[in-house]
C-alpha cells in the first residue's frame, strides 16, 4: 500500500513547482496578483509575473494587444478555446515573439487560443532559436503575410549553424493569413533551420484574396531543414489564381520547398493550387533514405476546369523545379488535374535523379474544354544530361473529358527511364506516350531520350490504337518492350477502388519490381506475379466505405 501512494504524492509534488497566472478583461494589472480571483488585466503583465513552467491561463474575452509581446523560455499560453480572442488594430509583425540570442529549450506552449489579425496585423508568431515549442489548438485567422514563423539560426537562412528540434504545430486552424507578394517570402507557416519538426491534423486555408494574392501555406524557400514530418493535415487553394503581368502567374502554392533532407509527407489532403513546388532549394536525401516521401495523400481538384488565361499557372499536385534526387511518390490519389505532375527546370544544374512513381491513382486527367492536358510532362530550357532513373511502376492512369495523356515532354536529355506494370485508359488524343516539347509554350528541340524500358503495361481504350506516339521526329531509343497488354480492358470493379475484377488480363501479369504492398495495403504478388495496376487481386474480403464489395 505505501508503494502505491508514491506515486501520486510524487505527481503532486512536482505539480506544485508550476503556476497558472490568470489574465481576464475584467482583472487589475495594479492590484491583480494573477490568481484565478485577482487576475491581470494584460497579457504582457501576466507574462512580467510568471516564471519559466508556469502557464498564463487568458481567460475568454477580447484582447486588443497594441504593442509586440516578449514571450520568455519556460513560459506557456493557454486559453479557453475560439472564446479567448488576441488582436490589434496595429500593423505589429509579429504580436508575439519568441526569441532567444542562441537555441535555447523553451520547453512551452501556446494553445487554446484565437488569434485575428483582422488584416492589420502583418504577422503573429515568431519562435526563434527555440527548441520544443508547440503550437496546439488555436486559430489564426487575418494576417497580411504569415501566422507562425519558426527558424533555428539566425534567420531563415540557407545553410543553419544549427538545428532546433522538438518543435511542433497541432490541431490548428489557419485561415486567410498569407497575401502573396513578390519579392518576398512569406507563407502562413513559414520555417527553417528544422530538424523533425511535426506539422499535423491542422485545416490550413487561403483562399479569401483577389486573384494573385493568395499566398502559400507553407513556406521554405531557400532555408534548410531536416526530418520535416507533415501529415494528417487538410489545405485548400484556389484552384488557379489569376495572371500577374510579366510573371509566369499567381504563386499558388501549399508547400514550397527550400533544401529539404528526410522529409515525410502523408496522410493530407491538398484541394486546388500546386501542392507540392520543390523550387526554392535542392531536394537531396544527405543522411537520410530519401529527400521527400509523399506517401497515402489525396492530391484534388473539386472539378475539371477549362484552361485558364495565357501566365496563368495550371494546378499541379507536384512541381519538380530545381534539383530533385531519391523522392518517393507512393499510395497518392491525384483527381481532376490537367497536368498532375510536372518537371521543369531553368538550368543545366538541376538534375532529376532517382524520382518514384509507384501505386498511385491518376483520376480523371483532363480540361473540361477538351485543351491538352497530360499525367506526368516536362518543361524548361535546360540543356545537357538532366533526367535520369525515374521510375514509372504499377500506376493507374484515367484519362477523362479533354485531351489528357501520358506524356513525356522534355527539351533535354532523359535516360533510364522505366515505365512497368501500369494501367493507362482513356487518353483521347495523340495516344498514350508522346516525345514533342509542347507544354504551354514551343522550345527548341535538344534532348535525346535513351534507355527507355517500357515492359508489362496495360492499355485501353486510348488514342492511336494505344500505340507510342512520336511526335515533330523525334523518337527515344527503347531498351526493353516487352509483355505489354495492348487494348484489352483491365476490368475494374470501380474507378473508386480500382479493384481488378477476377477476370482481369492484368492480373498475374506483371513484372516483379521489387514492390512488396498495393494501393489498399495487401501483399504483392498474391498469385503467380504481381497484377498489373495499383491493385492487387487476393484471397481476402475487401471493404470501401464500410461496405464489403466481395
Amino acid at each position: 500500500m505505501k508503494r502505491l501512494l508514491i506515486i501520486p504524492l510524487l505527481l503532486l509534488t512536482l505539480s506544485l513547482g508550476a503556476t497558472r497566472v490568470y489574465v481576464a478583461t475584467t482583472g487589475n494589472d495594479g492590484t491583480g496578483d494573477g490568481s484565478i480571483g485577482a487576475p491581470y488585466l494584460t497579457i504582457a503583465t501576466g507574462i512580467s509575473n510568471a516564471s519559466a513552467g508556469d502557464t498564463v491561463y487568458i481567460v475568454a474575452g477580447i484582447y486588443n494587444v497594441s504593442t509586440q509581446i516578449a514571450l520568455p523560455v519556460g513560459i506557456s499560453l493557454m486559453g479557453a478555446g475560439d472564446a479567448s480572442v488576441i488582436t490589434t488594430g496595429t500593423a505589429l509583425d509579429p504580436i508575439i515573439v519568441a526569441s532567444s540570442v542562441s537555441l535555447a529549450d523553451g520547453a512551452q506552449s501556446i494553445s487554446y487560443l484565437k488569434f485575428d489579425g483582422d488584416l492589420t496585423a502583418l504577422s503573429c508568431l515568431d519562435v526563434h532559436r527555440r527548441n520544443n515549442f508547440k503550437i496546439h489548438n488555436c486559430t489564426f485567422v487575418d494576417f497580411v503575410y504569415g501566422a507562425i514563423e519558426f527558424y533555428g539560426g539566425s534567420s531563415l537562412e540557407n545553410i543553419p549553424a544549427v538545428y532546433a528540434t522538438g518543435n511542433e504545430i497541432y490541431s490548428c486552424t489557419i485561415d486567410n493569413c498569407c497575401e502573396r507578394r513578390d519579392p518576398g517570402a512569406f507563407g502562413a507557416i513559414r520555417f527553417g533551420g528544422q530538424e523533425g519538426m511535426l506539422i499535423h491534423d491542422n485545416i490550413l486555408t487561403q483562399v479569401s484574396r483577389a486573384a494573385t494574392h493568395n499566398g502559400n501555406l507553407l513556406y521554405m524557400w531557400g532555408a534548410t531543414n531536416k526530418a520535416l514530418k507533415f501529415y494528417n493535415n487538410t489545405c485548400t487553394k484556389p484552384a488557379t489564381d489569376g495572371v500577374i503581368s510579366g510573371n509566369a502567374g499567381g504563386w499558388n502554392f501549399h508547400i514550397e520547398s527550400g533544401h529539404s533532407h528526410g522529409y515525410e509527407i502523408y496522410n493530407n489532403t491538398f484541394t486546388g493550387g500546386v501542392a507540392i513546388d520543390f523550387a526554392g532549394g535542392n531536394q537531396v536525401k544527405g543522411d537520410y533514405d530519401y529527400s521527400w516521401w509523399v506517401h497515402h495523400n489525396t492530391f484534388k481538384l473539386t472539378a475539371q476546369i477549362s484552361k485558364p488565361a495565357t501566365g496563368t499557372h495550371s494546378p499541379v499536385a507536384m512541381d519538380f523545379e530545381r534539383t530533385c534526387e531519391d523522392i518517393i511518390c507512393e499510395y497518392n490519389t491525384m483527381e481532376n488535374y490537367p497536368v498532375a505532375v510536372n518537371f521543369t527546370t531553368s538550368s543545366s544544374s538541376y538534375v532529376k535523379n532517382r524520382i518514384y512513381f509507384r501505386y498511385n491513382i491518376f483520376k480523371n486527367a483532363g480540361y473540361s474544354d477538351a485543351s491538352y492536358a497530360y499525367h506526368i510532362t516536362w518543361q524548361g530550357s535546360g540543356t545537357g544530361d538532366l533526367a535520369h532513373y525515374l521510375y514509372f511502376e504499377n500506376n493507374v492512369f484515367h484519362a477523362n473529358l479533354g485531351r489528357a495523356f501520358f506524356g513525356l515532354l522534355c527539351p533535354y536529355d532523359v535516360n533510364h527511364i522505366y515505365i512497368r506494370n501500369n494501367i493507362m485508359v482513356n487518353a483521347h488524343l495523340n495516344g498514350w506516350m508522346i516525345v514533342p516539347l509542347y507544354c504551354g509554350d514551343l522550345v527548341t528541340l535538344t534532348g535525346s531520350f535513351t534507355d527507355f524500358y517500357i515492359d508489362n503495361n496495360l492499355l485501353f481504350n486510348n488514342a492511336n490504337s494505344n500505340q507510342i506516339r512520336y511526335v515533330d521526329g523525334k523518337t527515344m531509343t527503347i531498351a526493353s518492350y516487352t509483355n505489354n497488354i495492348i487494348g484489352s480492358d483491365p476490368l475494374f470493379k470501380s474507378n473508386e477502388t480500382w479493384r481488378l475484377r477476377p477476370t482481369s488480363p492484368a492480373i498475374d501479369a506483371g513484372l516483379d519490381v521489387g514492390l512488396t504492398k498495393d494501393y489498399h495495403g495487401h501483399r504483392v504478388p498474391q498469385g503467380s506475379a504481381p497484377d498489373i495496376g495499383a491493385s492487387e487481386v487476393g484471397n481476402y474480403v475487401l471493404f470501401y466505405n464500410g461496405k464489403q464489395l466481395y
